[in-house]
């Protein structure tokens, strides 16, 4: 879920900064005006295509976004960690996970990279109480990769830049459990599948 909440927050703030030079310029403070003028004629004229990573079709137009997510080892931890009551007398169980999300950014110039990764970061500050309220805590920058062309979207006479911001966010997932607990999993009326192991079929 990390990638989807980043997917919207980074459409989001791109929106934000467009709409206005005031919230604009204040992201570029030692930048020249002549530059910032540039940089703001760049993100009006732009549109900014998103897409998920690996999705089996062709991609929007550049300047472009892709955002990947994986699961990093966080501890080792038992999943019978309980949580704590809440006011309702309702017993809580949780685990932790760790969650990577990357951020691809293409574009066909190094300014526009720098334009969109700039805006990246502000938007993720700008928003991170959204995470927070979504079960995320202590949401990390892990940093950026070196800005080089993308060999793998040139085309002829075509130059594309591409450059990774890396995000890690510790996630807690936190259940409710059953009020009345069932001593035999038979019990439940509740209809289960059927899980095949390497080829033989076992009730669960």
């Amino acid at each position: 879920m990390f990638d989807l909440y980043l997917m919207h927050i980074v459409g989001n703030g791109i929106n934000y900064y467009k709409s206005n030079r005031t919230l604009f310029d204040p992201l570029f403070p030692h930048v020249a005006s002549a530059m910032r003028d540039r940089m703001w004629n760049t993100l009006q004229n732009e549109t900014v295509s998103f897409d998920s990573s690996f999705q089996p079709r062709t991609a929007g137009k550049l300047p472009l976004i892709t955002i990947q997510s994986s699961e990093q080892f966080y501890e080792q931890q038992g999943l019978g960690q309980h949580g704590g009551v809440s006011g309702e007398e309702i017993e809580y169980a949780h685990i932790f996970t760790s969650q990577e999300a990357v951020i691809n950014i293409y574009t066909e110039s190094i300014e526009t990279v720098r334009l969109l990764q700039t805006i990246i970061q502000a938007s993720v500050l700008l928003f991170k109480d959204i995470l927070v309220q979504g079960g995320f805590q202590n949401i990390l920058y892990i940093g950026a990769n070196p800005l080089i062309p993308e060999v793998a979207l040139r085309g002829e006479s075509l130059a594309t830049y591409g450059r990774q911001l890396r995000y890690n966010g510790l996630h807690l997932l936190e259940i409710p459990l059953k009020i009345e607990q069932l001593d035999n999993i038979g019990a439940s009326d509740i209809k289960l599948d059927t899980i095949n192991v390497q080829g033989s079929s076992n009730s669960v």
